[in-house]
C-alpha cells in the first residue's frame, strides 16, 4: 500500500536516514549509514527467527521445536506485531544451533530484541547447549543481562558473569545484542556499547582461567540453540517476550550492531514519526528554509 509523503515527513525521513545516524555513531567507528553497515552484519548472518507464524530459521528453513509442559508461545504483541512468549518452569524451544562444528569459530553475535515482564539472575532467555542431561553446559542469557558458562556441571569450567547483569529491565522493549571475540565479551543496548567483561578476568565467580577462546570452542561443539532457558534441564524460563533474534558468525563491531538496530523497521518508524513530530515548518515559504 502507497502512503501520501507530506514535505514534513519526507523531511523527517532525510534526518532519521542522515543526520541521526551519523551522529549517533560511535566517535571511534566510520561514519556509515546504517545501510551499509547492516548489509556488512548481513554477509555473517547464520540464523534469523522472526517468530512469524511459527520457531523457523528464515535463512535455512530449520524449525524450532517446542518442548515442557508449559513451552513458548506465539502471540501478537502492539509494538512488535507476533513475537514468541516463553513458557512457564523447565520449557522452551529447542533449535539446531547454526554455530555447530565451525572449526576455527573466533567470534559470534546474538542480537535480539526482549522484554522482560520480570527480571530474574537465573531464569533464562536464550542458550547454546549440548541437550544431553547429566552432561548439559551451557552459554547462556539470563532475564536481568546477566551471561553465564558453564562448560559440564559435573566437572564445570564456568564463569557466572553476573558484571552484565541490569542491562536487561522490566516492561519496554529493548535491542540486546551480545558480541564475543577472542579477548572479550561486549553487550549493547539499542545499539549502544552497555558493558564490556574480559572472560580471563578473575573473580569470585570465576574457577578456571580458560577465557574467552575456550568459551568460542565450547560454543562451537554445541548441537542446539535454546530459546526460552539459559540452561536446559536445570534452569527455569524466564518471563518475557523474543522477536527477531539473529545468530551471525563473528564479532560485529560496534558500527554494524548499531546499524543493526537502526535498520529495524519498527525502530525506523519510531524516528521518523518522532522527528516529524518535532519539526515546526511554515504554511508556506518564498526564501530558502534554514
Amino acid at each position: 500500500m502507497k502512503h501520501k509523503c507530506s514535505l514534513k515527513r519526507f523531511l523527517s525521513l532525510l534526518l532519521a536516514m542522515g543526520i541521526i545516524i551519523a551522529s549517533a555513531l560511535p566517535s571511534t567507528g566510520q561514519r556509515v549509514l546504517a545501510a551499509d553497515a547492516s548489509a556488512s552484519a548481513a554477509e555473517s548472518l547464520v540464523a534469523h527467527y522472526k517468530f512469524d507464524g511459527n520457531f523457523k530459521d528464515t535463512s535455512s528453513d530449520s524449525t524450532g521445536t517446542a518442548e515442557g509442559g508449559a513451552a513458548p508461545t506465539l502471540t501478537s504483541d502492539s509494538v512488535r506485531g507476533q513475537v514468541m512468549k516463553s513458557g512457564s518452569g523447565f520449557s522452551w524451544i529447542k533449535t539446531s544451533n547454526p554455530l555447530y562444528e565451525q572449526e576455527g569459530l573466533d567470534g559470534f553475535t546474538v542480537g535480539a530484541w526482549v522484554k522482560a515482564n520480570a527480571v530474574d539472575t537465573f531464569n533464562g532467555i536464550w542458550s547454546f547447549a549440548s541437550g544431553n542431561v547429566n552432561t548439559n553446559g551451557f552459554f547462556g542469557l539470563s532475564t536481568n543481562g546477566s551471561l553465564y558458562f558453564n562448560d559440564n556441571p559435573s566437572n564445570p569450567t564456568y564463569q557466572d558473569m553476573k558484571e552484565f547483569g541490569g542491562t536487561i529491565t522490566v516492561g519496554d522493549w529493548a535491542y540486546i545484542t551480545v558480541v564475543m571475540d577472542e579477548e572479550k565479551i561486549s553487550m549493547y543496548k539499542d545499539g549502544l556499547l552497555a558493558k564490556e567483561l574480559i572472560p580471563s578476568t578473575p573473580s569470585d565467580s570465576f574457577l578456571v582461567g580458560e577465557g574467552a577462546p575456550y568459551m568460542l570452542n565450547f560454543v562451537s561443539q554445541q548441537q542446539f540453540l535454546y530459546f526460552g532457558t539459559a540452561s536446559p534441564h536445570y534452569w527455569a524460563s524466564g518471563d518475557f517476550y523474543l522477536d527477531d533474534l539473529k545468530v551471525y558468525d563473528k564479532a560485529l563491531s560496534g558500527v554494524e550492531v548499531l546499524g543493526e538496530y537502526l535498520a529495524d523497521v519498527v525502530t525506523a518508524q519510531a524516528f521518523v514519526d518522532a522527528d516529524s513530530e518535532a519539526l515546526t515548518l511554515p504554511e508556506s515559504v518564498i526564501d530558502n528554509l534554514e
